[in-house]
């Protein structure tokens, strides 16, 4: 099991989508349970982002995504749940914060 779901989701659809019989539009995710919420997030999680803060995180720069995260989830209620759930959901330190 691993927090990041998406990275094995994207890789997959990324594939997918390179095959004549596939219809990059008529791609579904489906899951259910935790199963359910890791595919929503795969099919959200970019979305959700501003793109610098996507580009970021794919750089592997924790070292700017996190303290701009932080920043922005003291203000986003919506932010701050999915951070805190995704910590609790995986087990995670939360942050000092």
């Amino acid at each position: 099991m691993r927090p990041d779901w998406e990275e094995v989701i994207t890789p997959f659809v990324d594939y997918a989508v390179t095959r004549g019989q596939i219809a990059a539009d008529k791609i579904v995710l489906f899951g259910y349970s935790l199963a359910g919420y890791l595919v929503a997030r795969a099919a959200a999680f970019a979305g959700n982002l501003p793109p610098y803060i996507a580009s970021w995180i794919d750089e592997g720069r924790d070292d700017v995504a996190v303290p701009v995260l932080t920043m922005i989830a003291a203000v986003s209620i919506r932010l701050r749940w999915g951070l805190c759930n995704g910590r609790w959901l995986f087990g995670a330190t939360p942050s000092p914060t």
